[in-house]
């Protein structure tokens, strides 16, 4: 399982046999609700999230910059190389 710092926690049984892949989720994670999607089971105890709840703020993002190539590509060729056989007599 993971716990994070703040006392979240997940942990994650997984099961593979003839019926296929199946996992079971058991979470405290707020926002999380207990709807299977697909063969996943999700058993949630956190809390709901009220829409507008979460506070965001603007981010600065870099800008990328461009820079000249320091070294040209190098292209691969084939070599054949000889590769001893084993045989075998019955």
């Amino acid at each position: 399982g993971l716990t994070d710092v703040d006392g979240r926690v997940r942990v994650v049984n997984y099961v593979a046999d003839g019926l296929g892949f199946r996992a079971a989720i058991k979470t405290n994670e707020p926002g999380t609700k207990q709807l299977p999607a697909a063969a996943t089971q999700l058993l949630s105890s956190g809390n709901s999230v009220i829409a507008g709840s979460i506070q965001t703020s603007p981010v600065q993002v870099p800008v990328a910059v461009q820079v000249p190539v320091l070294q040209k590509t190098i292209s691969s060729v084939p070599v054949k190389v000889p590769v001893p056989v084993a045989t075998q007599r019955l």
